[in-house]
């Protein structure tokens, strides 16, 4: 049987892009938590703003697959159900699904594509990302390619798809390969950058495909 498709529609602050009876995605706005932190309880998150709208039309709760950062902009996917967050998650935990972002950064890649590949760990103390060695047994790769979409007079757009999915990930290989995100504010090059104005990191969740979990 077809499913129920719905797309593109803004309710209640909620930019839905796309939904059917199996999951929903959201263009994130910057500034918004995906979920709650245990420092920030009160905050009001999308996961609040996905379940309001979900218990206000079919008594569901949204089923987190994964996150993006508070001042990271753009697609998050939602299950409705238990079998598709269980698809949807081992798509995930497999690295199946393609996800490309939007970076803004300092200088000008050379060459104007290829592979950043590091070893990470996460301090739970700071909450942060790390570079680290293969040898360190806490330490995880993270991968991704980038290739150059436009050039500007001190920053270049590219395109960065992951491989990989750790937190933090294109912030931290961004700076680690000489190519600072404008408006980073934790993940900051040891040389000072010409400062370009910007609130907030400029890394936008652009591209997502993946397996739809009804009918692969």
């Amino acid at each position: 049987a077809k499913h129920r498709v719905f797309t593109k529609r803004q309710i209640a602050g909620l930019d839905l892009l796309y939904e059917d009876e199996a999951l929903l995605v959201i263009n994130k706005p910057s500034g918004l938590l995906t979920v709650a932190l245990a420092k920030h309880p009160e905050e009001i998150t999308l996961y609040d703003q996905v379940a309001d709208y979900l218990r206000h039309r079919s008594k569901r709760k949204p089923q987190i697959i994964h996150r993006i950062d508070r001042d990271t902009s753009g697609l998050v996917v939602f299950a409705k159900t238990d079998a598709a967050r269980a698809h949807l998650k081992q798509q995930f935990a497999a690295q199946k699904p393609e996800r490309s972002y939007q970076a803004v950064v300092y200088g000008l890649p050379f060459p104007e594509k290829g592979t950043w590949r590091d070893w990470l760990v996460w301090d739970k103390e700071e909450l942060l990302q790390k570079l680290s060695d293969p040898r360190d047994r806490r330490a995880v790769e993270a991968k991704c390619s980038y290739r150059v979409l436009e050039n500007f007079a001190t920053a270049s757009l590219l395109e960065v798809k992951l491989v990989t999915g750790k937190q933090n990930q294109i912030r931290l290989q961004a700076t680690a390969h000489g190519h600072q995100l404008v408006g980073e504010k934790q993940y900051v090059a040891e040389t000072v950058q010409s400062a370009i104005k910007f609130e907030r990191q400029a890394l936008h969740a652009w591209k997502l495909s993946l397996l739809h979990p009804l009918n692969n």
